[in-house]
């Protein structure tokens, strides 16, 4: 057995960005990640088998220290009121030298 070790991802710092504005007064970025589904079948052999079916995509939640640009909150009041104001954007995660090591895009 060969002795491998994980490898972890350093993150020092990170940014948002939607429909091509940055926002980097964001505090806190959670819930980044896919669920997978997992589907059973029998094969012909009479054997178990699972293959993986469909994904769903976590929410996402930002939190942001309070800002006078009201340009966010503006859309998040439009959403309230129920208009179809859907963005897509990235949340870009940088090491300690501020080079891009991973970007998440979700898509509105």
């Amino acid at each position: 057995m060969a002795n491998e070790t994980e490898e972890y991802l350093s993150v020092s710092s990170f940014k948002v960005s939607i429909d091509g504005m940055n926002w980097e007064t964001f505090e806190t970025v959670s819930g980044i990640g896919v669920d997978l589904e997992d589907i059973s079948f029998q094969s012909d052999k009479k054997m178990m088998l699972n293959r993986p079916g469909r994904y769903n995509a976590r929410d996402i939640t930002l939190i942001r220290r309070f800002k006078k640009d009201r340009e966010l909150y503006d859309w998040i009041k439009k959403i309230k009121d129920g208009k179809n104001e859907r963005k897509s954007g990235s949340v870009i995660l940088f090491d300690d030298e501020d080079t891009e090591v991973v970007r998440f895009n979700f898509f509105g």
